[in-house]
């Protein structure tokens, strides 16, 4: 039983040896008579110039991961920026609504202050008939923060 082991871990490393042989075999790259360009493992038995073509170099494992990482890390940042940029145009898009609303309301304040009476609540909650004096101040008032914050 032990020899059959031992026959079999033999023949896997005999084989592992052959296989890791001919994985760095040598590749030729050579043009024939007919103009085409020919790739293979051995030489053609013909007299072409023949170019041994070198295995390619072996990856930077370390290297990679880094600028992998780099490449994330950027992404991650230009992500957050246009978060960032969306937020901020999103803040502006409800600013200019709310001065809207208040120039629209201005408006309104300024219509209602052009009537010959009109009639506003005072500190204690109740309805008052503002005199012609109140009425031309809260008129002029009402245009300057028009003329100010409105177009």
């Amino acid at each position: 039983m032990i020899k059959n082991h031992f026959l079999t871990l033999l023949c896997l490393i005999v084989t592992g040896i052959f296989l890791s042989l001919s994985a760095n075999a040598k590749m030729y790259k050579w043009v024939d008579e007919e103009g085409n360009v020919q790739y293979s493992q051995s030489p053609p038995n013909s007299d072409v110039t023949v170019e041994e073509i070198k295995p390619p170099s072996k990856v930077d494992t370390d290297s990679a991961q880094k600028q992998l990482e780099a490449q994330k890390a950027r992404a991650d940042e230009l992500s957050e920026k246009r978060l960032e940029s969306k937020k901020e145009a999103e803040k502006l898009e409800e600013e200019i609504a709310q001065k809207e609303k208040q120039c629209d309301q201005a408006n309104a304040r300024l219509k209602s202050l052009q009537r010959p009476r009109i009639n506003f609540v005072d500190k204690d909650g109740n309805t008052v008939r503002a005199n012609e004096e109140d009425r031309i101040k809260r008129l002029e008032v009402a245009k300057k923060y028009l003329s100010d914050n409105c177009n």
